[in-house]
């Protein structure tokens, strides 16, 4: 690696794009759209994550240095002296890393890659719980709603009407707090 790459990643690292676009007087909506810098628009098309961003409207791209590097039509290596400079990261540029900076930044990296991925596999994990709770709610509803008239009648109804009876609350709970980002219940 180069040191214009580990001090590029370092920049990444360390400021966002969420970040940059607030510091530079963008300000994104609740679910980080912002108007597109690049072009002109009435209501926001490009979305902002921690990591890059994109506009929907001009197909505009990239991560914080390349989006710092397009607003104030720049170089790669301006828009890292600039970010260092407004955010005051006191990053050595000119300097190629030391052995030790670069071995550290390294793991630093992998911990960050392995973390990523655990978050990856627990989301596709939740992914599948959620589509497993919807699924019970909607089969819950149709066996309440096809028995209930029973009860009315006098009629038996099958053991499922019960479980479902018994459940339903817990399922909807459960979803309820995937919608709203709480803890899972795993008890029932």
């Amino acid at each position: 690696m180069d040191y214009s790459d580990f001090n590029s990643s370092r920049i990444k690292e360390l400021v966002s794009c969420e970040d940059a676009f607030e510091f530079y007087g963008f300000q994104t909506n609740v679910n980080g759209y912002v108007n597109c810098p690049f072009h002109n628009e009435k209501t926001g098309s490009m979305r902002v994550w921690k990591d890059h961003y994109y506009c929907f409207g001009c197909g505009a791209r990239g991560d914080v240095i390349e989006f710092v590097s397009k607003l104030f039509n720049t170089s790669f290596y301006g828009a890292m002296r600039t970010i260092n400079t407004d955010f005051s990261l006191s990053l050595d540029l000119d300097r190629p890393p030391s052995r030790r900076e670069q071995d550290a930044f390294a793991k630093k990296l992998r911990e960050i890659k392995k973390k990523k991925k655990e978050l990856e596999i627990a989301h596709w994990e939740n992914v599948d719980k959620y589509n497993l709770l919807m699924q019970a709610s909607a089969k819950c509803k149709d066996v309440i709603k096809r028995y209930s008239s029973s009860l009315g009648r006098g009629e038996s109804v099958p053991d499922i009407f019960w479980e479902c009876l018994k459940y339903r609350d817990w399922i909807n709970f459960q979803i309820d707090n995937f919608d709203w980002g709480e803890e899972l219940d795993s008890t029932v």
